[in-house]
């Protein structure tokens, strides 16, 4: 949540990541009353995960929280969030997660309302692809918020799936929106 935006809002200060949580138990975070749809409004989620072994059930639980937030705080249109993570969409239910013991199956489902939010496998292809589509779209009179949780690399890399992305690259992929009002 923005630091200066605090009024009409709950607070969100502490999220607890036990170990004892899978990835299936959302954080339930509630709807606004009387929440009105932010109709020039566009996100980007990214989790690419690295690979199997390396994909944390607390990327999962990151981009769920914020999915959520801008679903039911911000009147975020579900349409207009673009959700790029690990392997993609059919793979959630996969082995594509990192398992423990303690860990239930990864869902497809950010917002535990029964339909698959995961829009994308989070590759540098599907970046392009997403950040080309805005282009397309977004207006100056657009705002487009950009989320990105994972693991990074020497030289300022963003681990995707499999594969990795330099800042140069996500920068060159972010300046496609330079119509957009506000990033």
């Amino acid at each position: 949540m923005p630091p200066i935006i605090t009024y009409g809002y709950d607070l969100l200060n502490r999220v607890n990541y036990s170990n004892n949580r899978g990835r299936n138990q959302l954080l339930n975070i509630p709807k606004q009353r009387n929440i009105a749809t932010a109709n020039n409004e566009y996100a980007v989620i990214i989790s690419g995960g690295a690979d199997s072994s390396l994909n944390y059930y607390r990327y999962w639980n990151d981009c769920s929280a914020v999915y959520q937030v801008l679903v039911n705080y911000y009147g975020y249109d579900k349409n207009k969030i673009f959700v790029l993570m690990a392997n993609g969409p059919s793979s959630c239910y996969n082995t594509d997660h990192c398992l423990t013991p303690n860990y239930s199956i990864f869902s497809n489902d950010l917002d535990g309302d029964g339909t698959d939010d995961i829009n994308y496998s989070a590759t540098s292809r599907n970046v392009g692809i997403v950040f080309d589509s805005l282009s397309r779209i977004v207006t100056d009179t657009d705002n487009v918020f950009i989320f990105v949780t994972d693991h990074g690399g020497e030289g300022s890399t963003l681990s995707m799936w499999y594969g990795s992305m330099t800042k140069e690259q996500f920068a060159t992929e972010v300046n496609k929106l330079s119509n957009a009002k506000t990033i």
